[in-house]
């Protein structure tokens, strides 16, 4: 608001976005199975997992009331006489009710190549599913569009989750201990690559865009009817990129092992790890 007094102040009760509430099940199914042949030890299983979080968060459910000094000058006074510069309302509720499942498949095997050397190395493949809505309430703003609109996710070829699947998610592993001089010394290396399974709150952001949920700026209201007369529409306008990739970590080692005579061991070693997304 040009021309009024620097400082102001508002929201003298609680915080804006009290009460929440939340609650969060997963439902696991975990499966392996061992078979050791020969010179080799074959590792397989699965885990699959349903996850669901249902929650409220009031964000200003009561309103907020700012007060800059625009009617006597200084923020304190206008409040003392009832006289809020701009006051900020919501619309619609904001109940959430997110649902997304994983499937995580793996396989490997511990090959003793030899006495001094055994290599290890597997593959597992990961699928989280992007979460979504039960009741489809999550929308999107339309970013090419000449007019300010909000498209609901799911529709128009946008998907439920309003960002696309990541099917391409596999995790290779390798590592080796060998013992090259003796058996008092070990050399043991290792790399992977880890996938996050990532949190759900970012899959929340969608579902506080209009037409759903809407907050509107009140200028000069009464305090006795506060919301309203004509408001100004400020959505929040967020969103999860479309091409939202999962993100993943490479990790690896080098290290030695050394026995000191029967009560001691040495050992030094390197770890790196590389985060991507």
């Amino acid at each position: 608001f040009p021309g009024t007094p620097v400082g102001g102040f508002d929201s003298l009760a609680s915080g804006l976005n009290q009460p929440q509430s939340r609650s969060n099940n997963t439902y696991q199914i975990v499966d392996s199975l061992s078979l050791s042949e020969g010179r080799h030890i074959f590792k397989m299983g699965t885990d699959l997992r349903h996850s669901r979080l249902n929650f409220f968060l009031n964000f200003i459910a009561r309103g907020r009331f700012v007060y800059t000094g625009m009617m006597t000058g200084y923020p304190l006074a206008d409040l003392l006489v009832g006289r809020p510069t701009f006051v900020i309302g919501t619309s619609g509720d904001t109940h959430g009710n997110l649902r997304t499942s994983s499937y995580n498949f793996y396989f490997m095997d511990d090959f003793k190549v030899h006495k001094t050397l055994t290599l290890n190395y597997g593959l597992r493949y990961e699928y989280n599913v992007p979460a979504y809505e039960q009741k489809d309430r999550f929308t999107r703003p339309d970013l090419e569009s000449s007019v300010p609109q909000f498209i609901a996710c799911g529709t128009q070829g946008i998907p439920r989750s309003c960002y696309n699947n990541d099917t391409n998610n596999f995790a290779p592993r390798v590592g080796l201990a060998w013992s090259p001089f003796s058996e008092r010394m070990v050399i043991r290396a290792g790399y992977g690559i880890f996938y996050d399974v990532g949190i759900l709150n970012y899959s929340i952001l969608p579902r506080f865009n209009p037409p759903n949920f809407a907050v509107n700026v009140y200028p000069a209201p009464r305090l006795n009817d506060p919301f309203s007369g004509p408001a100004i529409p400020q959505p929040l306008v967020t969103t999860v990129a479309e091409d939202f990739p999962q993100a993943y970590a490479q990790h690896w080692s080098l290290n030695v092992q050394r026995a000191l005579g029967k009560e001691f061991l040495l050992e030094v070693g390197y770890v790196g790890t590389k985060g991507t997304n």
